[in-house]
């Protein structure tokens, strides 16, 4: 015959019951959260990948619109230097009175700046394969204001220029570096919406390297968009204009050279977007200063 267990013995065994469903309990709960964690991690790599996925197509992209400028200068190219030809045979071998020999070099003036903007649609497409080479900075800026230039004048956009005079070269990848000029030059003209502003940009020479800023008075980022300006495929702009490299690839190039973006804007007031690049690897000091 068994024992009757007593009333503390099944006080006590009733307590260990409870202790047991509390461990399982908490087991479940550990397990549910581990399952949670892992999957918000499958979720972020996957957007990760998405993002990365994006970014190579838009390298891509660019890649073939560059191609197709290269073949599109060169075609060009050719009959631009049969008309310069005809010009100046024309000049060397006729009379020409003072009106039409001033119209003749004007024809040859503008030959040669159509030149000059193929040439430089030419060199925007060379690639340097990463390799860094001594830049004048301001020389870029001037050429990549060419490339924009006819836009600029179709909307009103007046361009200004505070280039510093002290301003050192530095070692850059030029294709990376004025793949991210055109791209803040474009952004800023886009962001003038009413069609009728300025652009300035300037250059300053720092602690330690040298900034480029290119600044707006255009729209301005509302606040809230802000902290999201450098997240991959962020814009505020419609599908039309959505052609540049955007933020987030613009700064993973900066980067890539040791220095930073900082933006700084107000809805309504214009951006002024800050490139910081150092002449060394020490870290850039901004003076954080403000242009008109």
């Amino acid at each position: 015959m068994h024992k009757k267990p007593t009333y503390q013995e099944l006080e006590q065994r009733i307590q260990e019951l409870e202790s047991e469903q509390n461990k399982a309990a908490r087991g479940s709960q550990v397990s549910q959260k581990t399952h949670n964690e892992l999957e918000q991690r499958v979720i972020e790599r996957t957007e990760e990948l998405k993002r990365t996925h994006g970014q190579l197509l838009h390298i891509e992209k660019l890649s073939a619109i560059g191609k197709l400028t290269t073949s599109i200068a060169h075609e060009f190219k050719n009959p631009l230097f049969g008309i310069q030809s005809v010009i100046e045979g024309i000049k060397k071998n006729f009379t020409l009175d003072e009106e039409y020999r001033t119209l003749s070099d004007l024809a040859l003036s503008e030959c040669d700046r159509i030149k000059n903007l193929f040439n430089g649609l030419l060199d925007f497409d060379k690639s340097s394969a990463g390799v860094k080479k001594t830049t004048d900075i301001h020389l870029m800026l001037d050429e990549m204001v060419i490339l924009v230039k006819k836009e600029y004048h179709t909307d009103n956009v007046t361009i200004k220029k505070q280039y510093a005079s002290d301003l050192p070269c530095l070692q850059l990848v030029p294709d990376q570096f004025k793949q991210v000029l055109l791209s803040l030059l474009t952004n800023a003209r886009d962001a003038i919406v009413d069609k009728s502003g300025t652009i300035t940009i300037a250059t300053e020479t720092l602690a330690g390297g040298v900034a480029v800023r290119i600044r707006d008075t255009g729209c301005g980022i509302a606040k809230a968009d802000l902290p999201l300006i450098f997240e991959p495929f962020f814009t505020t702009k419609s599908l039309v204009k959505r052609n540049g490299l955007g933020l987030s690839i613009s700064m993973g190039i900066i980067k890539g050279h040791g220095g930073d973006i900082m933006v700084d804007s107000t809805s309504g007031q214009g951006t002024t977007v800050s490139i910081l690049l150092p002449l060394n690897d020490e870290p850039v000091k901004s003076s954080n200063k403000q242009y008109p």
